[in-house]
């Protein structure tokens, strides 16, 4: 029962979400899916960010004109949140682990909370680019409208702040669909007596378990793992990929597989800590 203790800080408050292992104990499987991304890839991106935050910096001090100085600002910016990201977590999860959150209705696997925010911090980036591109693009129209051509320190409309403005549009939707779908239910992979809930990057699913067939492991070389769910027509429903649910894709189906087959223990799932204990002895071979 250590991972009941562990959703409970000393203060006696719920922890946002705790890490806990599967398959150290007697009787139960080890089930877990290669670290994503591979130690390989991250090492490579940590040498590479690090590189080009320098070469950014550096482009920063040398800059000229407000578009020049704002542009190399925002893309040092975004550079220095991956590599915050990238330097604070052991990538998408921890292969053979699960974060459940202590809190809310139903057993949630969440994402690791930096996977939230560094999305939230590169989008409203994009956003405030995208003014800063308006601005320029104002300014410019209005230089040119007066003096016949000239404008910003004597050039014209960078093509580059029309090409930002579009991404920053887009960035704005998609932060838009954040907060609604944030506003709506917490990210991650939820399962209730309902049935199974994915909310992720603005989108929120949900499938009750009269028309769930069963959860797999989805493995993409360039998305990373997943967990594949299908309906009861054998149709793959939706995937959440490991950065979605902060878990390991393996553990995750198999938790889902469990309640399938097991509708008596679905009430369980209103208690995230019992209804995680009540699946380790599922395999354990314990009556829950």
């Amino acid at each position: 029962m250590g991972e009941v203790r562990a959703m409970v800080s000393r203060s006696g408050r719920a922890r946002p979400a705790v890490t806990v292992l599967f398959g150290d104990r007697q009787g139960e499987p080890r089930l877990t899916t290669a670290a994503w991304p591979r130690p390989m890839v991250r090492c490579i991106a940590g040498v590479a960010g690090v590189a080009g935050a320098g070469l950014l910096a550096l482009l920063l001090g040398t800059a000229s004109g407000p578009w020049e100085r704002g542009s190399y600002a925002m893309l040092l910016t975004m550079v220095t949140a991956s590599l915050l990201y990238l330097f604070t977590t052991r990538g998408h999860f921890v292969p053979g682990t699960v974060r459940i959150a202590a809190a809310g209705t139903g057993l949630r696997f969440a994402p690791l909370r930096q996977e939230t925010v560094f999305t939230g911090v590169v989008l409203a980036v994009l956003v405030a680019w995208g003014v800063l591109a308006g601005w320029v693009v104002g300014a410019g129209r209005g230089a040119q409208a007066q003096g016949g051509g000239a404008a910003l320190g004597g050039a014209g409309v960078p093509l580059t702040a029309y090409a930002v403005l579009v991404i920053a549009l887009v960035a704005l939707g998609f932060l838009v669909r954040l907060v609604a779908q944030l506003l709506r239910r917490p990210a991650g992979v939820t399962l209730t007596e309902r049935g199974v809930i994915l909310a992720w990057e603005g989108g929120v699913r949900e499938l009750s378990w009269r028309h769930l067939r069963g959860a797999e492991v989805r493995l993409d070389a360039r998305l990373g793992p997943g967990v594949a769910v299908r309906d009861s027509t054998g149709t793959e429903w939706a995937v959440m990929r490991a950065r979605g649910c902060g878990s390991d894709p393996a553990v995750v189906a198999a938790v889902v597989n469990c309640f399938r087959a097991h509708p008596e223990e679905r009430t369980s799932l209103s208690e995230p800590a019992l209804a995680w204990e009540r699946f380790r002895a599922s395999f354990a071979g314990v009556s829950g």
